[in-house]
């Protein structure tokens, strides 16, 4: 009961909603009536918050079923755009045959392409790594030197010590 109480809050309700429109958590606590630094910890908070996750995903799940949506038909949607886009037809101005739309067709494989994980913008490493810290700012979690390149921590939980390497 508390629960279903809680989700009904108009500022919580406003949070879901934005953020199943654009999915960026900053935008729905500044929905939610939040501003500055108050709605980046807002959204953390309802984010971190089981039974905002569980109406969101809940939510999600509705909608996709609502629209027939899963990813096969995404996949055949984008592969159709690719087609046509790829076509060729007579342009009467260059007086020559061209491609429909290269941009259309561009952003289609582009699209096909990162669901095959052809090309990243991160790179994963798996399995074991030796970092030998030479000097380290405790005060900051920063200033760790590996190989003369700085590099900051960024998460450091018990198991796992997540760095972003400055190139």
């Amino acid at each position: 009961m508390q629960s279903e109480i809680y989700l009904h809050h108009a500022n919580v309700q406003a949070f879901i909603c934005q953020y199943l429109v654009d999915l960026d958590t900053v935008s729905a606590a500044k929905a939610a009536g939040k501003t500055g630094a108050a709605a980046t910890i807002y959204a953390k908070a309802l984010m971190n918050d089981t039974r905002v996750q569980q109406e969101i995903q809940r939510r999600m799940t509705d909608r996709a079923a609502r629209l027939q949506i899963n990813p096969d038909s995404v996949l055949a949607d984008i592969n159709r755009v690719k087609e046509d886009a790829m076509k060729v037809a007579y342009n009467p101005s260059k007086e020559r045959d061209e491609m429909v739309s290269r941009a259309d067709a561009l952003k289609a494989l582009e699209l096909l392409g990162r669901h095959l994980v052809l090309f990243t913008d991160k790179v994963q490493v798996d399995g074991t790594v030796t970092v030998n810290i030479l000097s380290f700012d405790d005060s900051q979690k920063t200033g760790v030197t590996v190989n003369g390149s700085h590099t900051r921590i960024v998460d450091d939980d018990p198991v796992t010590v997540s760095i972003e390497q400055d190139y």
